[in-house]
């Protein structure tokens, strides 16, 4: 077991620029919904932007460049913050 002493920073963890390139490379970029299988064992999952999921179905409407960068910005904030209530 390791017991880590010594004070523990409470700053909220950001994604820089790095981390959001690396996202963007491994996600392609795409604007109109589509069923992402590789993501699922149950005949997929709809996606749209960069592997945003969030309340993407068949019918949701195409997004503009501008909404994806939105939306993964969003997507990586919440993943920071799942970060820093795990860690």
């Amino acid at each position: 077991m390791i017991t880590i002493r010594g004070p523990v920073s409470r700053i909220p963890r950001r994604i820089n620029a790095a981390g959001i390139a690396i996202t963007q490379r491994f996600e392609s970029l795409r604007l109109k919904p589509y069923l992402d299988r590789a993501s699922s064992h149950d005949g997929g999952t709809w996606t749209v932007g960069w592997g945003h999921t969030k309340g993407v179905t068949a019918i949701s409407p195409p997004i503009t460049q501008s909404t994806a960068e939105r939306l993964l910005d969003a997507d990586l904030g919440s993943a920071a913050r799942l970060l820093d209530t795990s860690l």
